[in-house]
């Protein structure tokens, strides 16, 4: 009996020891860890952004695809082809500038009965949308006729209509108060406000009974084939299918780039002198821009900011000629302010040069914004606008109307995400 209870302790005591070196019971509720982070591995899309100051909110619930900011206004496409507006109409129906009442979005709102966007462009107080069928859709004020409407159309419209005869359009840029588009056959129309002839037409002020506006969709005259079209404040610019540049329209800062200054009409489209192998062009405030083949930006126009000589910021004269801009030379993507500069660079970093109230710095040299992983930017005349390889806008600046989108008139020197319902 003795040997048998000896025995029984001894098989207990095995099993004791086996039990305490056997591995842990697994819990099958439990949630099982997440894997370490791959860093060489870019995240999906459905992944949350990487974090700024201040904190990012949860992502949204539809990614953009598209971004435009000019004037006091911002515009976004989603990737179900909605377009998305806020900041100031400008000129409301009243004529009055937003200040803070009904007229001002201070966050993102959809413009209504508008799908299948697929670009869009804020002019000074209009936008336009182009929709993937090739057809083009215009909303804001049309005192000049530049929602293309026709005549006798004068109706500030909330919402957006129809642009008739646009069809086959592949690129649309609102200017100040006039609309350039370019079709599918590489012509360009032109129409609106005309008073330093940036519909390029060839007539202006002296052309016996013209009003100084088109309030129909006419062609640009002597530019043959384009494949890339752009407008500053009352310039138009144009990139030719053989790498030229043409420009018209004013010409005060020397923004046409075509070795001189003045004040007079130019409703021709002539070559920039010395360009070629020209891949994309950019028209700004006071300010044109290109960059070349083999990377190269070059610049014009006015120096206010310092924004081509950082050296002479507050220099009043023109610079008329093309300017090699070598701290953009490894951009993918330039865009002219009022009196600043910006670059997005091929690691996804964005640059500014000159003096002025996006990031509100004292200095006007080249400087890098704490972005990172930007796929695009637009810049306005005081607020800039970038795009995230996840969808998210970040928008800074002036805000005095409202157009960071971030729910206040506060403005903001460092990027913010745009705050989407």
């Amino acid at each position: 009996m003795k040997k048998q209870k000896s025995v029984i302790l001894v098989l207990f005591v095995i099993f004791t020891l086996a039990c305490s070196f056997s591995l842990p019971k697994t819990d099958p509720t439990a949630v099982p860890p997440s894997p370490e982070p791959n860093p060489t591995t870019a995240p999906p899309p459905s992944e949350a952004p990487p974090t700024l100051s201040p904190a990012l909110p949860t992502p949204p619930a539809v990614r953009m695809v598209s971004i435009h900011a000019n004037s006091n206004i911002s515009l976004a496409v989603d990737d179900q082809g909605r377009v998305w507006q806020w900041g100031s109409y400008h000129l409301g129906p009243n004529n009055s500038p937003c200040k803070g009442g009904d007229a001002c979005l201070l966050t993102p709102a959809l413009v209504p009965n508008l799908t299948d966007v697929v670009a869009v462009s804020a002019g000074f107080t209009h936008r336009m949308a182009l929709k993937s069928d090739g057809s083009l859709w215009g909303w804001g004020q049309n005192e000049r006729y530049q929602l293309g409407l026709g005549y006798g159309d004068k109706t500030y419209h909330e919402e957006p209509i129809q642009v008739p005869g646009m069809t086959d359009v592949a690129a649309v840029s609102a200017g100040g108060n006039f609309t350039l588009a370019l079709k599918k056959d590489g012509s360009v129309w032109a129409w609106g406000g005309d008073s330093a002839g940036q519909l390029g037409n060839g007539k202006d002020s002296y052309t016996p009974d013209y009003p100084l506006y088109q309030e129909n969709p006419a062609p640009v005259v002597n530019l043959g084939e384009v494949t890339a079209v752009d407008t500053g404040w009352h310039h138009g610019m144009v990139l030719r299918s053989d790498g030229t540049v043409w420009t018209w329209g004013f010409n005060q800062l020397g923004e046409l780039g075509w070795g001189t200054a003045d004040t007079e009409q130019h409703p021709e489209p002539q070559p920039v002198p010395g360009l070629t192998d020209v891949t994309s062009v950019s028209a700004g405030f006071t300010n044109s821009l290109v960059q070349k083949q083999d990377g190269s930006v070059w610049a014009w126009g006015g120096n206010l900011g310092g924004q081509l000589y950082p050296s002479k910021p507050g220099d009043a004269q023109p610079y008329p000629n093309p300017m090699p801009l070598d701290a953009f030379a490894d951009a993918v993507q330039v865009d002219a302010c009022s009196m600043q500069l910006a670059a997005l660079k091929a690691d996804g970093s964005v640059w500014l040069v000159g003096f002025g109230e996006i990031d509100m710095q004292g200095g006007v040299q080249l400087r890098q914004t704490p972005l990172k992983d930007m796929v695009a930017i637009s810049c306005a005349e005081d607020h800039l606008l970038a795009l995230d390889r996840f969808g998210v806008v970040w928008a800074w600046g002036n805000n005095n109307v409202g157009q960071l989108g971030r729910g206040s008139m506060e403005a903001s020197p460092d990027p913010q995400p745009v705050l989407f319902p």
